[in-house]
């Protein structure tokens, strides 16, 4: 009787760790999930931001995403060059405005790989 009833008790608790662990999978489950959206959704912002550039892919010797980034970082220093209030800071943002021209420019003189 005593072994039935050890049995019994030791069935019951294996059940309950059982059910313990798939509620635990479930949470990390919903976590995940939770995390996932998360991060789509700041994807989301950051693409509809500064960084639109972001929804290009890389192809094999593509230059398109890079384009994008250098025009993206060029309207963000002309845009703080007119509208600066301190002059260093407009000197500044005017250089690496230029910078990025002359990248950009370097990148589409070059002939893409794959043509």
């Amino acid at each position: 009787m005593q072994a039935e009833a050890a049995k019994a008790l030791e069935s019951a608790q294996a059940q309950a760790l059982r059910s313990e662990e798939a509620a635990a999978e479930e949470r990390e489950r919903k976590d995940r999930e939770r995390d996932e959206v998360r991060q789509r959704a700041q994807q989301k912002t950051a693409i509809s931001g500064d960084q639109w550039w972001l929804s290009f892919q890389n192809k094999s010797g593509g230059k398109e995403r890079e384009k994008a980034k250098l025009q993206s970082r060029l309207s963000r220093f002309q845009k703080i060059a007119e509208t600066s209030e301190l002059e260093a800071e407009r000197a500044n943002a005017s250089r690496l405005a230029e910078q990025a021209q002359a990248k950009l420019d370097s990148l589409e003189e070059q002939p893409e790989d794959d043509e």
